[in-house]
């Protein structure tokens, strides 16, 4: 085994569709130096500077756009059957570039200023369930427009979801009942509650951009292609340390959720520290979107479905109303296999249904780590498979205080 080769890792998430499974992954100079050979070396790209110099979000993405436009943050498994001729039953993947992703960053900025009422500092709402891709880029988006993103688990009930925009004055909520009809249930009670309780409080509901307007040719796009950037200009200039950067919000385990805020300064520290295992309410944004911009940690995900198809006058695709991919134990696990992960992150629920499966344990028994968080694991189940070679391990965390275990992956296990 190669034991100079550095180790690139790979992480697979359900941001969006209400479910917080994340598999996962991240470079550990100096602790884990081998690699899974079966993964191809990524091209090295030029890393930006941490701590205190370290460059905000907005900034960052200029950065990559500049030096790594060619460098793979995201990718994931192909559908089933969407190669060609002979080669429909190979799974293949699909690359998404930063060129590519800084582009879709633009293009929902250039959505969010759309409307003419909002301003910088604004803080926008999300209720939806929608691709991990598209939220990654409507998050990211948000703040390039020099607003302050709150996405909020659709799982809230109506008051809890009130009680978090009146705390943070939302007054402006993207959502995606239009793809996502069962979603439409959940606005509604917001609407009968807002009416309810305060029917003066002034919200405007619209909807999560198309996804084809975001993405127009989903995976292949170049530098020649038609883009629009965002004009910096209606931001009136950086934003400082202190200032907001967004809101993410308690499980509400004990009362309402929380809505806690995140200063462009602590989501930078974030960043810092994203080579740890993330808790459960920060796993989606330090993986999907901190680990791939400022560690350069190319970052599975599902295939971004949205009933994605092929636009017969266009070259690029449009979307109709379906659904994210569901995370179960065997999706998840198909496309680990598919991708060829060597590290992961996941909740205790997924390895107690793999502990049971002669055919899943050999595959994580190929893997350098396997991590879980957000809940116990049963001792015998951990005790179990870490007597047949699963290097199994913990981590633990808090939304409001950050990442607490370090993510210690080594060269060799027996």
């Amino acid at each position: 085994m190669n034991t100079n080769s550095p180790l690139k890792m790979y992480q697979i998430s359900t941001l969006g569709s209400g479910c917080e499974i994340k598999i996962s992954s991240d470079q550990c100079p100096g602790v884990c130096s081998t690699m899974v050979p079966s993964v191809p070396l990524l091209k090295p790209g030029v890393y930006p500077v941490l701590g205190e110099s370290q460059l905000n979000l907005p900034d960052l993405l200029d950065f990559h756009l500049e030096h790594n436009p060619s460098y793979p943050l995201y990718i994931y498994a192909d559908p089933e059957g969407s190669g060609s001729g002979s080669s429909k039953s190979v799974r293949t993947t699909t690359e998404i570039k930063a060129l590519e992703y800084v582009r879709a960053v633009h293009r929902v900025a250039n959505f969010i200023w759309k409307d003419g009422n909002s301003k910088p500092g604004d803080v926008i709402g999300l209720v939806v369930n929608i691709d991990s891709l598209l939220y990654s880029v409507l998050i990211v988006g948000i703040i390039k427009a020099g607003m302050v993103p709150f996405p909020m688990s659709p799982r809230n009930s109506s008051a809890a979801l009130l009680h978090l925009m009146r705390k943070t004055s939302v007054h402006r909520l993207i959502t995606s009942t239009s793809t996502q009809p069962a979603l439409k249930g959940v606005i509604d009670d917001l609407k009968a509650q807002l009416q309810t309780e305060d029917a003066s409080y002034e919200l405007n509901i619209e909807q999560v951009p198309p996804f084809g307007q975001v993405f127009p040719v989903l995976g292949r796009e170049r530098a020649e292609d038609p883009f629009v950037p965002f004009d910096s200009r209606l931001v009136e200039s950086p934003p400082k340390n202190e200032d907001k950067g967004l809101y993410l919000h308690s499980s509400g385990s004990t009362g309402f959720p929380k809505p806690i805020l995140f200063t462009h300064r602590i989501i930078k520290d974030n960043a810092a520290a994203s080579s740890a295992l993330p808790t459960f309410h920060m796993m989606g944004f330090c993986f999907q979107i901190l680990t791939p911009l400022y560690g350069l940690v190319t970052t599975a995900i599902f295939a971004p479905t949205m009933g994605l198809v092929k636009s017969e006058d266009t070259t690029g695709v449009q979307a109709v109303p379906t659904g994210p991919i569901v995370a179960t134990p065997e999706s998840v696990l198909e496309a680990a296999r598919i991708i060829k992960l060597q590290a992961m992150v996941v909740v205790p629920s997924l390895i107690h249904a793999w502990a049971v499966d002669d055919e899943a344990v050999e595959f994580l028994k190929s893997m350098r780590y396997l991590g879980f968080g957000g809940g116990p694991l049963a001792p015998r189940i951990a005790e179990s498979l870490l007597a047949r070679g699963v290097p199994v391990q913990a981590g633990y965390g808090g939304t409001e205080f950050g990442i607490v275990t370090v993510c210690i992956v080594f060269s060799y296990w027996y």
